[in-house]
């Protein structure tokens, strides 16, 4: 019985931890997605955010927040790892377009990806 309520515990702490830092993603994809970040750093340039850009990173924001969903109702390990293999697939995409290696800093109002 006490190894079962340790499992609880330790669940609902990982719950609580992945959820936190979706929500941060999820702030910086949505910001990005309604046009409060109009630049971002690609290698030493920086480059405007395309429309179609915005489009992506308001799928990312959507998705994180069906993640969040999911975890906060329930801990179901198979479809929290399809979750994030989607999410993957979604990021893998926006990387897409600009392949070139990003250095350096990222300025104020950028993002870097």
């Amino acid at each position: 019985m006490h190894v079962h309520q340790e499992a609880k515990v330790d669940t609902q702490e990982l719950r609580n931890k992945w959820i936190s830092e979706l929500d941060s993603i999820f702030d910086v994809a949505a910001s990005i997605a309604k046009g409060k970040v109009n630049q971002q750093q690609v290698g030493d340039k920086l480059q405007s955010i395309t429309p179609k850009e915005r489009q992506m990173w308001a799928q990312v924001a959507a998705s994180i927040g069906q993640v969040m969903g999911n975890l906060a109702k329930g801990y179901d390990v198979t479809k929290f790892d399809e979750d994030l293999d989607h999410l993957e697939e979604l990021l893998k995409d926006l990387e897409k377009p600009r392949e070139e290696d990003a250095k350096g800093e990222v300025q104020p109002g950028t993002t870097k990806l």
